[in-house]
């Protein structure tokens, strides 16, 4: 069952506290809901109490109103106490000790879902289930369609120095992280969050990416494009994305060869093209397969390569400052779709790379979303990854339909998103579905 709690905030100055009693938990229970069947079908059965959409729908107000998880399950239980309405079938009201049976779940009953989760190793999957079936209803509804850009980033998480932990990453500056391997998709104009994994150290990450294009082919999506970073120039990886016939985007590595192919095109001496070729795997009698890929010149963010050659032979600018204002992209033509030559599209490429920084922002601005995070749980951030990228799906799909709906429409911001729930969060999901 759910429950309707009227009220219409008016939007958030700044991303501060929303009072409770102007949060809609509907029209979030209503996406949860839909949810609920591919998550019963990857987790172990409940018995009895709450189902697991609950425990999504209390973490997703804990981070909207950035209140304990105490205070949280407070709230709503006294309005659902009032309301009469429950998240749990029973036939007892009334327990033999004199306690009354929760109409919403309380701190405990969160705690002990997600040990549940992490003592059988589940909450990679469970988040990562709630961010696939988001996905599959945008599909369903025709939000978006079935050909997707991929996209892998890291992000790291400060924690205290453990060298028994095998979670915890060393940086150069002295400090210590937790990692995470996430992947978005772009279709269309809506980028989504849809799988997070918690790196451990000296891990393997290509069955990662075997398990994103599984999850992704095998729900009827296509991979035309995958955007990567400089990190995850692999031979394995171009490898895998070789034969999965995906088009692979990323930087070239910072080396000498790539600075001087640099240096000779802005003297004028070689082209803003070339050939690359990384030695393969070593086969019998066949050698080193050789892993081939295109290198194009491109400017950076805010320039023009022909104002930078122009200025640079004006000697406007030295050598040192163009060079810096120009970076190789790698494009491993492997797509029977798409693009298939650099030549005339020099600038699609470019713009196409440019829409990786999207997973940036994202990690960006998900860090504003909810409570401070304190715990040092690898299990338990991840589960605040989770929920945050949910919640950043529901932000970018509400962009999107406002401006469709209306193109001269402002942008939804993230603290409007926070602060007009009731009006701009979830109701053109239901209108969609109608």
């Amino acid at each position: 069952m759910s429950t309707n709690l009227r009220g219409n905030p008016s939007a958030a100055t700044d991303i501060g506290k929303i009072t409770p009693d102007l949060i809609n938990p509907q029209l979030l229970l209503d996406i949860v809901k839909m949810i609920d069947p591919v998550i019963s079908q990857k987790l172990p059965q409940k018995r009895s109490g709450f189902s697991y959409t609950i425990f999504v729908l209390f973490a997703c107000c804990m981070q909207i109103l950035r209140l304990s998880p105490r205070h949280t399950s407070e709230i709503f239980q006294e309005k659902c106490s009032r309301a009469q309405i429950s998240f749990q079938s029973y036939s007892v009201t009334k327990f033999s000790n004199g306690k009354q049976r929760r109409f919403f779940p309380d701190q405990p009953a969160l705690s002990r879902c997600l040990q549940t989760l992490s003592k059988l190793d589940l909450v990679e999957e469970f988040w990562n289930s709630v961010l696939l079936a988001h996905l599959l209803i945008l599909k369903s509804l025709k939000i978006i369609g079935s050909d997707l850009k991929l996209i892998a980033d890291y992000t790291d998480t400060p924690c205290k120095k453990n060298k028994d932990d095998p979670y915890c990453f060393g940086k150069k500056e002295g400090k210590t992280v937790h990692r995470t391997l996430s992947f978005s998709v772009i279709s269309g104009d809506i980028h989504q969050m849809i799988a997070n994994f918690k790196i451990k150290k000296r891990q393997d990450k290509l069955p990662l990416f075997h398990n994103v294009h599984e999850m992704l082919i095998s729900n009827c999506f296509s991979i035309k494009y995958a955007m990567l970073d400089r990190g995850f120039y692999r031979k394995r990886i171009l490898k895998f994305f070789q034969q999965k016939h995906i088009t692979v985007i990323m930087p070239g590595r910072k080396c000498a060869q790539t600075k001087q192919k640099i240096m000779n095109y802005l003297n004028g001496i070689g082209k803003r093209y070339c050939k690359g070729v990384i030695k393969g795997k070593y086969v019998k009698k066949k050698g080193f397969l050789p892993i081939k890929f295109d290198l194009l010149l491109v400017a950076k963010r805010r320039f023009n390569l022909k104002e930078i050659i122009q200025d640079f032979n004006q000697k406007k600018i030295s050598e040192q400052v163009a060079s810096s204002r120009i970076f190789p992209l790698i494009v491993m033509f492997c797509s029977k779709s798409g693009i298939k030559t650099l030549h005339g599209n020099e600038n699609y490429i470019r713009d196409l790379y440019r829409q990786r920084w999207l997973i940036e922002i994202a990690f960006r601005e998900m860090n504003r979303f909810g409570i401070a995070q304190k715990v040092q749980d690898r299990n338990s951030r991840l589960n605040t990854m989770g929920v945050r990228c949910f919640l950043y799906n529901i932000w970018q799909t509400q962009r999107f339909l406002i401006k469709k709906s209306d193109p001269s429409a402002a942008n939804l911001e993230l603290n409007e998103f926070l602060g007009m729930c009731s009006n701009h969060r979830y109701p053109l999901y239901l209108s969609s579905m109608n």
